[in-house]
């Protein structure tokens, strides 16, 4: 499966760019990235997971005579589990519920259900425009049921979850930029046998796209 994150500048024939606004989504893969360096490099290595979500409504067709597909994105937030998370808020918003700190968070169980993302357009620092999670919220049930007040169309790409625990398990279904990330990690090269720096893992909760 090919996950598609790009600066808005780059999505010209392979991805739609999202308009700004509030977009239904649907979660379908999670990566788990590993430990990297925090972005205050006062504070020590945060542990941090992909997240990949469906825009089943922004479509265009890749290529001249073929149907359309929906656009894809991702997000990257700290493995932080705790109620004032990103992780937490996307899986409550996912779930359409409160999530209970003792039941699991694992995205995959996830996979498939729907959310509301409100995007904007953001500069960054090399001048590029791209889109920027500002928020994440439960899509609207028809009151005393389980059934979205609107609808929402199902995902159509597969679902896919890559763990270094498990690897190589997945690592081709990634993108490039994927395994180069992941491969700067204490535990990918624990998992392959290259030699490792170990440092101290703090869990502060940081979002970036």
């Amino acid at each position: 499966m090919s996950i598609l994150v790009a600066p808005v500048s780059q999505m010209t024939s392979f991805a739609p760019p999202i308009p700004e606004g509030p977009h239904s989504a649907r979660l379908i893969s999670c990566v788990d990235l590993g430990t990297h360096p925090n972005y205050d490099p006062k504070k020590a290595p945060v542990k941090k997971l992909k997240l990949t979500f469906e825009f089943v409504e922004v479509r265009k067709s890749f290529k001249e005579g073929e149907p359309e597909k929906p656009a894809i994105r991702g997000v990257t937030v700290t493995n932080v589990h705790g109620e004032g998370s990103n992780l937490y808020k996307i899986l409550s918003a996912c779930n359409g519920a409160n999530l209970s700190l003792d039941k699991s968070l694992e995205p995959s169980s996830h996979f498939g259900q729907a959310l509301t993302i409100d995007v904007s357009h953001a500069i960054s620092k090399n001048g590029k425009k791209y889109c920027k999670f500002e928020s994440y919220s439960k899509i609207p049930r028809k009151p005393g049921t389980d059934q979205f007040r609107y609808d929402v169309p199902e995902a159509e790409n597969p679902f896919m979850e890559y763990e270094i625990e498990h690897h190589p398990h997945n690592w081709d279904a990634l993108m490039e930029w994927d395994q180069v990330e992941i491969a700067k990690s204490p535990e990918y090269k624990k998992k392959t046998g290259e030699p490792v720096v170990h440092a101290e893992v703090e869990e502060h909760d940081d979002v970036s796209f």
